[in-house]
């Protein structure tokens, strides 16, 4: 199955500990998507701090948002999303 991603990566709802990231595919077949979703204190994604598996479905017309919590205050994080 082909994929795309149609908005990129986001990130808002900003807090002292954590934020909204989301994304939102353009699958070629119907049906569910499995997304790993990722958050790393480096852009190298070695030192992986949060992340699990989300689902894009066609009900939420394939968004996928994940509410990141537990990051320390006052720092830089590199967050990303895979499928397929």
């Amino acid at each position: 199955m082909a994929l795309d991603v149609t908005d990129g990566v986001i990130a808002g709802d900003p807090r002292p500990d954590g934020a909204v990231i989301w994304t939102r595919l353009a699958p070629s077949t119907p049906g569910p998507v499995g997304v790993l979703w990722s958050v790393a204190t480096d852009a190298a994604f070695t030192t992986i701090v949060a992340g699990g598996l989300a689902t894009a479905s066609p009900d939420d017309d394939y968004a996928v948002h994940v509410l990141v919590d537990g990051l320390a205050p006052d720092a830089w994080y590199f967050y990303r999303f895979e499928a397929e």
